[in-house]
């Protein structure tokens, strides 16, 4: 149904975040691409279309051009705890753990309730060598989240 209406509203920019999120959902990495690529560059300012954008450029495999996309939606005024966590991945996937541990400390001072975020910032203080800190702060996160990410 969203093929249609593109097809009759090409320019028709968040229709093509839409098209692009589900195929992303549907892990057609390719057209998920190519439907997010179009809605950022037709609005640049689109935090979810870049976000998901630089997931489906991670999950494809393809870190500079995860960087290249992630790069200009961190130098906005506000920047959602949600990209700051893609942040971490795209560094974290670049090798870069310190780089990572930042966006990762970042998203989780916006969203210090978000075991998920919170999670990945104990995992960067693991891969740093930090492993004492790293299982107090898991342990802390499985008592008081209730969701399983830190407890796997």
């Amino acid at each position: 149904m969203v093929q249609l209406m593109l097809k009759d509203s090409p320019s028709h920019v968040p229709g093509w975040q839409l098209a692009g999120a589900l195929e992303l959902h549907l892990n057609s990495l390719v057209h998920a691409g190519d439907s997010l690529n179009t809605a950022v560059q037709a609005a640049p300012k689109l935090a979810l279309a870049r976000r998901l954008l630089v997931v489906t450029y991670l999950r494809s495999g393809q870190p500079e051009k995860a960087m290249s996309t992630l790069l200009p939606g961190l130098n906005e005024k506000s920047v959602d705890p949600e990209l700051l966590s893609v942040a971490g991945e795209v560094y974290l996937q670049s090798g870069d753990v310190k780089k990572a541990e930042e966006y990762f400390a970042k998203a989780s001072q916006q969203a210090p309730k978000d075991g998920r975020k919170r999670t990945s910032l104990a995992l960067t203080h693991l891969m740093a060598g930090q492993a004492d800190t790293a299982f107090e702060e898991l342990q802390n996160i499985a008592i008081s989240d209730p969701g399983t990410t830190a407890d796997m």
